[in-house]
């Protein structure tokens, strides 16, 4: 994993010498991407209570919010450590990639077991049942964080090679 990561980091980094200057990272670049990155865990919530038809309308927020907050929680425990909010992967939509991908793999069984602890525990479900919402949950949650993260720093790298 770490000779996949040098070589992604490798590949690509050093702007070619006609090209202008890196853009300097913005201070509100990890607060973008923390922000895009709760929008993601509460659309997966909002989506996922709109096809169970689960939705009370006086307390949709505080719905979504509460659905969402075990996968926010496992995330966000695991997430920064692995690097994801990292300046070198703003402008580099390979390192994006893989940095989204290994942190959610790893902040998948997390979050599951926050899942389990807040919401299982007291409202069992057969096991198959969770095994199934698992891979969902894992499948669906990658492809919103990849929907978010991967065109950011597709943007971003356009910035710094002069094109956006």
């Amino acid at each position: 994993m770490a000779a996949m990561e040098r070589n992604l980091e490798e590949s690509g980094q050093q702007p070619p010498a006609s090209s202008p200057a890196p853009l300097k990272t913005t201070p509100g670049y990890v607060a973008n991407l923390v922000v895009g990155d709760v929008l993601v865990f509460l659309l997966f919530a909002f989506v996922g209570l709109t096809s169970h038809h689960e939705l009370n309308g006086g307390v949709l927020l505080a719905q979504i919010v509460t659905v969402a907050l075990p996968f926010m929680l496992g995330w966000f425990l695991v997430a920064p450590w692995l690097g994801v909010y990292r300046r070198k992967l703003e402008t580099s939509t390979r390192l994006m990639t893989f940095y989204t991908l290994r942190a959610w793999i790893i902040s998948w069984p997390v979050a599951m077991g926050m899942r389990w602890l807040f919401v299982e525990r007291q409202h069992p479900v057969p096991l198959d049942a969770f095994l199934t919402f698992s891979l969902v949950v894992f499948f669906t949650v990658l492809v919103l964080l990849m929907v978010w993260r991967w065109p950011f720093a597709w943007y971003r790298s356009g910035r710094t090679r002069g094109l956006h």
